[in-house]
């Protein structure tokens, strides 16, 4: 029974990106070119909307119990979430945490953009919306990705755009094979050694917030931890 849960689960969320991709963001593209801050403020609410599908499916259907400690995500704010990665998978309970702590006037519209591997893009349906939603790929080379983080900062203070980056500061899941070349950086630069977490990647994070700081474009940065 868990399994055909988990299965259906599956099928029901691609399916739905699938749809929306083709029914809801597509058609709306061209007003990209008549108005760039309207074109983000109603796919934001489209993608917000979505977000409360996995949502339901979690805890209605699943059963899962969701539980959110700590303070709450404000809709007027510019901010930036770190959040621990201990599997594949844990981002899909990441939906169901924001519905439960994002809070003000804007909350249907308060969209949270992922940093993501460039590969990500090219997955058919997930990726293709991602990049319509605005989420920002990096290629995990500095040269490059200073160049990406700079065309998003210039681009949200531009248009003055509240939303939520979430950050995955280790760079990948935690697994044996990760944790040990976690270790060995550990003990190559005399750092403690870590048993639940990876030693995270701090360059991009740092550029990220220093550089958005000085644009007045940054008012929190948010901890999550799984």
């Amino acid at each position: 029974m868990t399994f055909f849960k988990g299965l259906l689960y599956c099928i029901l969320w691609y399916s739905s990106i699938l749809a929306g991709y083709t029914t809801l963001f597509c058609p709306l593209f061209p007003l990209l070119f008549i108005s760039n801050r309207l074109y983000r403020y109603i796919t934001d609410i489209i993608f917000t909307f979505w977000q409360y599908y996995p949502t339901a499916l979690l805890e209605l259907f699943c059963g899962c119990n969701i539980q959110v400690t700590g303070d709450a995500i404000r809709t007027d704010e510019i901010s930036i979430l770190l959040m621990n990665h201990r599997t594949r998978t844990d981002w899909n309970f990441f939906w169901p945490t924001l519905y439960h702590c994002v809070e003000g006037k804007r909350k249907l519209a308060h969209s949270t953009k992922f940093l993501l591997k460039n590969e990500i893009r090219h997955i058919p349906g997930p990726g293709w919306v991602m990049q319509l939603a605005c989420f920002v790929y990096i290629n995990r080379s500095w040269k490059d990705d200073k160049k990406i983080f700079n065309q998003y900062i210039e681009y949200i203070t531009d248009i003055k755009y509240k939303h939520s980056l979430l950050l995955f500061p280790e760079g990948t899941d935690f697994t044996e094979e990760t944790k040990k070349s976690s270790d060995n950086y550990a003990l190559k630069n005399n750092l403690p050694l870590y048993e639940t977490v990876l030693h995270p990647k701090t360059t991009g994070f740092v550029y990220l917030t220093q550089q958005l700081l000085q644009k007045h474009s940054l008012d929190a940065v948010y901890d999550i931890i799984f």
